[in-house]
């Protein structure tokens, strides 16, 4: 009779303990998952940062260089004949 309580004991226990090991891997794959997003997300955010960087640098060494000889054309005239020019400054 005892020997039946101890197994219902310890099945009940073994019970709670699979379930809690349940819980936890569940709640290790929500944070890989989260985890494997926070690195694509980082990933995409530094290639933004430098295509941008890589487009900007010219449109700026133009305007600095044009800025330099004094040219003629005034900043309302050079975003009419060049978008590229009106996108940078904005």
């Amino acid at each position: 009779m005892r020997e039946s309580a101890d197994l219902r004991a310890l099945n009940a226990r073994l019970t709670r303990e699979i379930a809690e090991r349940e819980r936890v891997q569940k709640e290790l794959r929500v944070a890989e998952q989260t985890m494997q997003q926070s690195s694509k997300l980082a990933a995409l955010g530094e290639m933004s940062a430098g295509v941008s960087h890589e487009l900007n640098q010219p449109l700026a060494a133009m305007k600095t260089y044009l800025a330099g000889r004094g040219c003629c054309c005034s900043a309302a005239a050079l975003r009419k004949r060049c978008p590229a020019f009106s996108a940078s400054t904005t």
